[in-house]
């Protein structure tokens, strides 16, 4: 992999320290609304000796720059209840923010319906 990813909904940013490390040519940019998220995503990044832009976004409102990648592990829960709504506008929206032959990876549960975005 080499370009510039967006992992978005990032968490503790796992999925983009992982990716970075194995692919260094990658331009990494993390993002997601929870300011826990961010400070772990940070720390990730630190921790593992790589360089990342951190953003707050909610889904893609503060996201202004195109991709190569967009990867997510969508989140499933709003609070204490199940809400799939993030997770549709996560996929829904990702044509928008990605460069021309730009790809996308999601880690969805199984019980997700989202084949209508496949």
């Amino acid at each position: 992999m080499v370009g510039d990813l967006l992992d978005m909904a990032c968490g503790c940013g796992v999925i983009a320290t992982v990716l970075g490390k194995k692919n260094p040519m990658l331009k990494l940019t993390l993002c997601d609304v929870n300011a826990a998220a961010i400070s772990s995503s940070i720390a990730t990044l630190n921790v593992n000796e790589l360089e990342g832009r951190v953003i707050a976004s909610n889904v893609y409102s503060a996201v202004e720059e195109t991709y190569d990648w967009i990867v997510s592990n969508p989140p499933f829960h709003d609070g204490l209840g199940t809400s799939y709504q993030a997770a549709e506008d996560i996929i829904r929206l990702a044509p928008n923010f990605l460069k021309k032959g730009g790809k996308t990876a999601y880690c969805c549960q199984c019980f997700l319906t989202l084949s209508r975005y496949s």
